[in-house]
């Protein structure tokens, strides 16, 4: 549904809804009359709430149909209550006793809706991929019920220290009958948190119908904070006017689930843009304080009513000690969290340096790693006087058989050979590759050298089998080996020898080992080649 066609909708819907509630409200028809059209004006607000939410879902995938669907339940519920309800009034003339089934119907709603909301705070797309968000997703949601669940316990003690208790104890309503009353603006007041936390995050897509949910849940809130003060203040009747919220809130609901929403995907734990001097914004704030700020105006106040003698009764000290609980808990979670993401960002740091030093399509060492290496081991030889030990290989006309076989296949093959090349040496020693076809291999043990060259070679002449075609590869090896305390030796000078001695050996028909000598001499542009080279 496009924007335009969507605002004549909802302009339509809440004229309708304002023009039933003013008729109602202001008793401009007969009493007679009035009930019925308040009544039945409810029960036709909540059908709509409950035909669009589940009508909207068609066509819909992933959250954007689930949560349409619960709350289309949650207000199909609502609805059943609704038909309690309007029975007494309309049909039997009379006031449902309090609590009545039709309350059943209105306490499941708000709780199903919670449901939804939860729902609605997952903004991925079918198929989309989106980092670890699957598990700090779930966290989330938990964070959500419990801030509002902090907010609603924190303010119960707070209305009921300061007004609740003697309005209570002045009209004595039955006990259940206001427990029932309460729970309305109290599960109302969770709702309307979790709409607040959402609105402080960036879901941007959905920005529109959240609106909606919320004004829906305020108009709710105001009603149900009515409907308790009457029901606790022992009034039998509920004014029409009073009735408002329950004919707007579940048009406002309808309107979410109809509401057009932006096509752009994001991430609803996308981070928060900070302002220019890099602090977070207001916004981040009350999204990180909302829960704390009612508890320490509570705790204020309880403190300083106990200071002046006026101590707390046992309903404030349990529910209080429940607050604390959920404190704890909440913290818990975030702990949790917290230590989470920081493994998750180890992790993270772990892969990008292993990345950084090692190739990505055998794994072996790459040139910035061998190098680094390769100059450790000139330090480490010069003060104890061990040679450093260098081999050098060169895949034979590999190009050729890159192009016969086709990158893919000639990838499969460089692994293989990577493999091959790991298997013929100890694990420390380092294998690397140094460009597209060319290997270093920097040897613990001088002494070694000569056999681990030829078992190279003796490996290498083992055809590979690649897609199921066998595959021979020869390689030209050229080693050095270099007393460390020689005046000017550093790793482009050993990686320059090394260089010139696979030449050689390539000069002598492949697939051979040549030692380098003095007499080989050296290539002054080898040594900048190899620093420079980039891994095919």
């Amino acid at each position: 549904m496009d924007r335009k066609r969507f605002a004549m909708i909802a302009a339509t819907a809440m004229t309708l809804a304002i023009v039933v509630v003013i008729l109602a409200g202001f008793r401009l028809l007969p009493p007679v009359s009035v009930l019925a059209l308040d009544n039945f004006a409810q029960l036709s607000a909540g059908t709509a709430g409950t035909l669009c939410c589940l009508l909207s879902a068609r066509g819909r995938h992933g959250s954007d149909r689930r949560w349409r669907l619960i709350m289309g339940a949650g207000w199909g519920i609502w609805t059943l209550g609704q038909v309690v309800w309007t029975w007494y009034h309309v049909v039997l003339r009379s006031q449902p006793p309090q609590p009545s089934l039709a309350d059943i119907g209105y306490l499941i709603m708000p709780v199903v809706v919670l449901v939804a909301l939860l729902v609605f705070s997952d903004h991925r797309q079918p198929g989309s991929v989106v980092l670890a968000i699957d598990r700090r997703l779930t966290r989330a949601r938990v964070v959500l019920v419990l801030d509002g669940l902090i907010v609603v316990g924190s303010l119960f003690i707070l209305t009921w220290t300061t007004v609740m208790e003697s309005m209570v104890r002045a009209s004595s309503p039955s006990p259940l009958a206001f427990a029932v009353a309460i729970a309305y603006p109290l599960i109302d007041i969770v709702l309307l948190v979790i709409v607040v936390m959402l609105a402080t995050i960036r879901l941007v897509g959905r920005r529109l119908p959240l609106a909606f949910i919320g004004m829906g849940v305020i108009t709710l809130f105001v009603s149900d904070c009515i409907f308790a003060y009457l029901v606790s203040a022992g009034v039998k009747e509920i004014p029409a006017l009073a009735n408002f919220g329950y004919i707007t809130a579940p048009v406002l609901f309808a309107l979410a689930a109809l509401a057009p929403a932006s096509s752009v995907p994001v991430a609803m734990y996308a981070a928060p843009p900070r302002r220019a001097d890099g602090r977070l914004p207001v916004v981040e704030w009350v999204h990180v304080l909302m829960p704390y700020l009612p508890l320490v105006l509570t705790g204020s106040l309880i403190l300083v009513r106990t200071a002046f003698g006026n101590a707390p009764g046992p309903l404030e000290i349990y529910l209080g000690l429940v607050v604390i609980a959920l404190v704890v808990v909440r913290q818990l979670v975030t702990l949790v969290e917290n230590m989470w993401l920081l493994d998750r960002i180890r992790q993270s740091q772990r892969q990008l340096e292993h990345q950084a030093f090692h190739d990505s399509l055998t794994g072996l060492a790459n040139r910035v790693l061998f190098r680094d290496r390769l100059d450790h081991a000139i330090h480490l030889g010069s003060r104890r006087g061990h040679p450093v030990t260098l081999l050098f290989a060169d895949l034979d006309d590999f190009k050729i058989v890159n192009d016969g076989l086709g990158h893919a296949a000639g990838d499969a093959l460089l692994r293989a050979i990577a493999d091959r090349l790991r298997s013929c040496v100890r694990s420390t020693d380092t294998v690397a590759r140094l460009g597209g076809d060319e290997f270093g291999i920097l040897l613990d043990e001088a002494e070694r050298a000569d056999k681990v060259g030829e078992r190279l070679l003796e490996a290498l002449r083992v055809p590979f089998v690649i897609g199921g075609e066998h595959h021979l590869v020869r390689a030209s090896i050229g080693l050095v080996r270099a007393d460390p305390q020689e005046r000017g030796l550093t790793a482009d000078v050993l990686l320059g020898r090394a260089d010139v001695a696979m030449y050689s050996a390539k000069r002598h028909g492949k697939g051979t080992l040549v030692t380098y000598e003095p007499a080989l001499g050296v290539t002054p542009t080898v040594a900048p080649r190899l620093a420079g080279s980039t891994p095919a």
